[in-house]
């Protein structure tokens, strides 16, 4: 029986962490299935400003070869440029990207490092196709984390949420998820969507399955810091391809596939 304990332990971070079918990267399970999606574009230090380093992507979803340096990154807003991609704001500041990912709007996941100050508060992170079509993760007066709100789409239920603090150095992994490119998702509307933040590795803030219906998909942007936010940002990736968590149920049912499993083979 130990050893059917020590099997299933180790076999559960394959039910967490199932790949769909698909030549687009979309992953099952945690903060870590980052580094199993593909072609990262990462903001680095140039010449005292901001610029940005891309890997090779050859699109085989599409057929559209390879589209390493298609698409556009412009910045704006007041920021003071540090080493290796790092930038300091209190104002925002403002990542813009148009055809970059070849996917819609919805399928791309964003990792990244903040340093906040204490009192910080306002947005820590505004993303969406336009300022007045977005999202926005949220820090309290407390500098816990505060929920999501949106402008212009209807705001999404909140499936969980931690009271995490967010003051001091984290590490933050976003995705933002269209549910119908993940093999048994069990979605089929194509504007049905999911976010998910995960703060220092773990799940900190998931929403409900919600609809969202947007006009530009090809353009997203994304404003770092805002309202009263002084921190630092650092290590900022963008990939294309997104994270969902399996649900719970999915996970409790494959569990109990390999305890069956195990149970035969000791039968035998």
């Amino acid at each position: 029986m130990k050893k059917t304990i020590i099997v299933l332990l180790s076999l559960s971070g394959v039910a967490f962490a199932e790949t769909p079918t698909t030549n687009v990267p979309h992953i099952w399970g945690g903060a870590d299935a980052v580094a199993e999606l593909g072609a990262a574009v990462t903001l680095t230090t140039t010449d005292g400003g901001l610029s940005v380093s891309r890997e090779t992507h050859i699109d085989a979803a599409w057929g559209n070869g390879d589209v390493t340096n298609r698409g556009t990154v412009s910045f704006s807003g007041t920021y003071t440029v540090g080493e290796n991609g790092s930038f300091t704001t209190k104002a925002g500041a403002t990542v813009k990207m148009g055809s970059l990912f070849d996917v819609n709007a919805g399928d791309i996941t964003v990792s990244f490092t903040a340093n906040m100050a204490e009192n910080s508060t306002g947005r820590l992170l505004t993303f969406g196709e336009a300022s007045n079509w977005s999202y926005t993760i949220n820090v309290g007066t407390d500098g816990l984390l505060n929920g999501i709100t949106s402008t212009g789409y209807g705001t999404p239920s909140v499936k969980g949420m931690s009271s995490v603090n967010l003051v001091g150095e984290h590490e933050y992994v976003l995705s933002w998820a269209s549910p119908i490119n993940f093999e048994n998702s069990g979605v089929s509307d194509a504007n049905a969507h999911v976010i998910t933040l995960f703060v220092d590795g773990q799940l900190a803030l998931e929403t409900e399955v919600f609809t969202q219906n947007y006009g530009q998909s090809w353009i997203t942007s994304y404003t770092f810091g805002g309202d009263g936010i002084d921190g630092t940002f650092s290590n900022v990736s963008f990939h294309r391809g997104a994270i969902m968590v399996p649900e719970p149920t999915t996970a409790t049912m494959s569990l109990l596939a390999l305890a069956s499993l195990a149970a035969r083979r000791r039968r035998k």
